[in-house]
């Protein structure tokens, strides 16, 4: 018995209609029509004994007969043939990097994400170069701010540029390396199509030690006034509105800071031999902010052990090294500094400190509901950061667990939020 042929799918294909279909067969099945079976055999060969058939199992069947393996794969597609052109490339966007900075690879639904890029491009091929934000990435940008490595290899297969320029000038390499992502294999595999741009800040933030050596010993590119006019920041960051350091000290200092930052930690040691200054804030921010902020703690100790100073304060926050760790809620950063001393309040204190110290601290008439900059107390981040014995420890003191300013939620909100709620009861 074979399946009579049916039709592709046009290119707008409407869903309601497919739906339509799939009950027509349903029915059809059940009716035990010869066609309707056959077409059920040739698609879900475990369905043919079976009196009647699911909505579910008929969906199921026109999907694959058009091709695709799911009915929720063919529903994906329905909806992308309708989208625009704006749309579709903010779709591509999410599946690139949903979440920004992070280790993309490492997501729960990181497979589905690359399958269904791979589905976008074979039916759009033009979004591989397509353009999008303020910034004008590209998706390749947006896979190197996540540090997607096969992401990065399917866009590049797919046509995109890995010398593609933002709106201020930086390629993907440049947003891996302002990341931290310089060790990974993205960069790595970026920096095979030319490190562009080819500069001091580049050659660090790679770790190329070789290369780093050769421009300060030659000079190359690598000026000694902020008259030079040769364009040794060219093709570096994309935030024009923050003007990078271009006198000799300067890029010393700024590329001591990549290196740092992407834990490459033999170059950062040979800059601070040529001169690099450890807590200069090049932009915004010192390398031990950096280093804090994207969680490379083996470039934390280094820094530290070369005099870095803990409370130093960025140049538009005025947050200290432990605060920027805070942002990303990086607890092996965050626990050091507060190890080696750095100063901190309560809620911080028990997000990411030793519960001796917060026992000591509460001893001192601490208020145990004094709130951070955001308005979140220490009972919140200790609940946040599953921290049960803390928690405790908090309530035994007087923490309120029903407190709340402003917009914020409550502990006990923040604990039914993220399912964590039996270790205020229990």
């Amino acid at each position: 018995m074979s399946a009579p042929p049916v039709p592709s799918l046009p290119d707008r294909p409407s869903l309601d209609q497919l739906k339509r279909q799939a009950r027509e067969l349903q029915t059809a099945f059940t009716d035990d029509e010869v066609a309707a079976r056959a077409r059920v055999v040739a698609q879900l060969p475990g369905r043919t004994n079976q009196p009647s058939l699911s909505l579910a199992d008929a969906q199921c069947v026109i999907a694959r007969e058009v091709g695709y393996a799911t009915w929720a794969r063919l529903k994906s597609h329905i909806e992308w043939a309708h989208q625009t052109p704006e749309d579709r490339l903010q779709a591509a966007v999410t599946t690139v990097n949903p979440v920004g900075y992070a280790d993309v690879e490492t997501l729960p639904d990181y497979s589905d994400k690359l399958e269904a890029l791979g589905h976008m491009l074979d039916q759009d091929p033009a979004l591989a170069r397509g353009r999008f934000g303020e910034r004008q990435w590209t998706l390749l940008h947006q896979a190197a701010w996540g540090n997607g490595l096969e992401i990065g290899d399917k866009l590049i297969g797919a046509g995109a540029d890995p010398h593609a320029q933002a709106a201020g000038g930086a390629t993907p390499l440049a947003v891996a390396l302002h990341f931290g992502w310089g060790k990974q294999p993205l960069a790595q595999r970026l920096a095979e199509y030319g490190p562009i741009p080819d500069n001091l800040r580049t050659a660090a933030g790679l770790g190329r030690i070789d290369r780093v050596r050769q421009i300060i010993d030659d000079g190359d590119r690598l000026p000694t006034s902020a008259g030079d006019d040769r364009e040794v920041w060219h093709l570096t960051y994309d935030f024009p509105e923050r003007p990078l350091l271009t006198d000799h000290q300067g890029l010393v200092d700024d590329a001591f800071c990549c290196a740092a930052r992407n834990n490459q930690l033999d170059v950062a040691a040979y800059l601070i031999d040529q001169g690099a200054q450890v807590n200069r804030v090049t932009y915004v921010g010192t390398a031990l902010h950096w280093a804090a902020f994207l969680g490379r703690i083996a470039a934390v100790r280094f820094l530290l052990e070369r005099g870095a100073d803990l409370e130093a304060q960025d140049d538009e926050f005025h947050g200290t090294p432990l605060a920027w760790s805070h942002i990303f809620r990086i607890r092996e950063t965050a626990s050091f500094l507060i190890d080696q001393g750095a100063e901190c309040s309560l809620p911080l204190l028990c997000a990411y400190g030793p519960i001796s110290k917060i026992r000591q601290e509460l001893s001192a008439a601490t208020d145990v509901d004094e709130a951070d900059f955001q308005g979140d107390t220490a009972l919140i981040h200790a609940i946040r950061e599953r921290r049960e014995d803390v928690v405790k420890l908090l309530l035994s003191s007087g923490a309120d667990p029903d407190r709340t300013d402003g917009d914020r939620p409550s502990p006990r909100e923040e604990a039914n939020q993220i399912g964590v709620s039996s270790i205020l009861f229990d």
